[in-house]
C-alpha cells in the first residue's frame, strides 16, 4: 500500500551538515514512542484544515507520520517527507496497518523536489519548527502550495512545557551561537517573520491549544525522555556525571511545575499553536482576541 522514495544523500568527513546532525539527532532514541502521545495534535489540525478526498496534501518533516495518516484517513493524496529514514519506516508501517495509501520521501525541507504549486494542502507538526534554515524552510513550504491552497502547522510555545525542556537541553548542551531557536515557530511574531515574505494570507486563524502528556509519575517520564527522546538522549550521553544528575534534577522541578494531576498520575499540557490559513487574496488583520481574519 505504501510507496517509499529514497532521496540522495551525501557523504561528508566534517564537520555535519545541518540535515546530518537533525538525521542523527531524531533517530537516536525511539520516537515513535514520543509522537504516538500527540496523536490528537493532528487530528485536530486535520479537522481545522477540513482536507477533503483526492486533495494533494504534503506533510513535512513528517516524522512517523501523524499528520499524514490523519489526512489519509481523509482519503487525500499525501505525501510524507522527513530527512530521517527511520522514522518514515514507522510512518509507512503504520499505514500498511491502517490499510493506508501514503507515500514517504527522504528528503531536506529546504530542497523539496515538487513542482511549484503542486499540492492543495501542507502541513507541518512540530516539524518545520527544528529545520535550521527557517527562511529557506518557510519559502519551500509556501512554494510547492497552489494558490487558494491551505497551510496548517503546530509548534511548540516557547513558554510551554516542551519549549522549556528544550531550553534546559540549550543550557546543558549549547546549540551553535549562530544557530536560531526552534522556539520562534511558536510565537506569533516569529511566525509572521517567517511566513509574511513568502505569501499573503487569507482565511488565516492562530490560536493556542494544548495536547496532554501523561504519565505515571515524574520519574517514569524522566525515563521515557531519558530512552526515547533524541535531542534529550544525545544531551544526556554527552554529560558528564554530576551534570547528568543536575539535569535530571532540573526535568523534574519543570515536570513538577506544569503537572495538573497528582506525584502518582502526571498530566503536563504541552501548549502550542495552531496555524491555519488560505494562500492568497488581499492580506489579513488580527483581532484582538488574538485570532486573525480577513
Amino acid at each position: 500500500m505504501t510507496k517509499a522514495v529514497s532521496g540522495s544523500r551525501e557523504t561528508r568527513l566534517a564537520p555535519p551538515s545541518p540535515t546530518e546532525i537533525a538525521r542523527s539527532t531524531w533517530a537516536a532514541g525511539d520516537f515513535q514512542r514520543i509522537a504516538n502521545r500527540m496523536v490528537p495534535v493532528s487530528e485536530e489540525l486535520v479537522l481545522a484544515l477540513d482536507v477533503l478526498p483526492g486533495e494533494r496534501v504534503l506533510d513535512i518533516a513528517g516524522g512517523t507520520g501523524n499528520t499524514a495518516l490523519a489526512a489519509a484517513r481523509r482519503d487525500a493524496r499525501v505525501t510524507c517527507v522527513d530527512v530521517v529514514p527511520e522514522l518514515l519506516d514507522h510512518a509507512r508501517l503504520r499505514a500498511d496497518v491502517e490499510l493506508l495509501p501514503l507515500e514517504t520521501v527522504e528528503v531536506d525541507a529546504v530542497a523539496l523536489p515538487f513542482a511549484d504549486g503542486e499540492f492543495d494542502v501542507v502541513t507541518s507538526t512540530f516539524g518545520l519548527m527544528f529545520v535550521a534554515d527557517q527562511w529557506q524552510a518557510a519559502a519551500e513550504a509556501l512554494r510547492v502550495l497552489r494558490p487558494g491552497g491551505r497551510i496548517g502547522l503546530t509548534n511548540w510555545t516557547p513558554d510551554s512545557a516542551l519549549g522549556g525542556l528544550f531550553q534546559l537541553v540549550a543550557k546543558y548542551a549549547p546549540p551553535p551561537a549562530d544557530a536560531p531557536s526552534p522556539l520562534r515557530w511558536g510565537t506569533r511574531e516569529g511566525l509572521a517573520q517567517l511566513l509574511a515574505p513568502y505569501a499573503e494570507f487569507t482565511d488565516q486563524r492562530l490560536e493556542l491549544r494544548c495536547v496532554d502528556l501523561a504519565a505515571r509519575s515524574v520519574a517514569e517520564q524522566f525515563r521515557r525522555y531519558r530512552q526515547w527522546f533524541g535531542p534529550v538522549k544525545l544531551a544526556v550521553d554527552g554529560m558528564s556525571e554530576e551534570d547528568a544528575e543536575s539535569f535530571a534534577e532540573e526535568f523534574a522541578g519543570l515536570w513538577e511545575r506544569f503537572n495538573r494531576g497528582g506525584p502518582d498520575a502526571v498530566v503536563v499540557p504541552f501548549d502550542y499553536l495552531q496555524f491555519v490559513a488560505t494562500v492568497g487574496g488581499p492580506g489579513v488583520t488580527e483581532h484582538a482576541d488574538g485570532h486573525a481574519g480577513h
